[in-house]
């Protein structure tokens, strides 16, 4: 029973050196794809930002009574609520 010992260090050693390669290729285009997010595509994106930071959201004024400063009733708006059913 004799056996080699030297043949199996050298495949676990090429197996470390492909998946260190393989490591070493997915950072690199990681980085290739923020370089191109900050260097490239800037300007779209900073375009982007822009028109997301101002919305406008039209907001309906609510309906009711006016009062002047002392409390008095100026003017009566009615509330109404509709609701449409499939029905009707």
């Amino acid at each position: 029973m004799s056996y080699s010992f030297r043949n199996d260090n050298r495949l676990p050693q090429a197996r470390l050196a492909v998946v260190s390669y393989v490591i070493v290729g997915m950072i690199g285009l990681l980085l290739i794809g923020f370089w191109k997010l900050q260097v490239i595509d800037s300007d779209k994106y900073s375009q982007w930002a822009d028109r997301n930071r101002i919305r406008s959201i039209p907001v309906i004024a609510p309906r009711g009574r006016m009062l002047d400063r002392d409390g008095r009733v100026l003017v009566v708006h009615p509330v109404e609520q509709r609701a449409h059913s499939p029905d009707q």
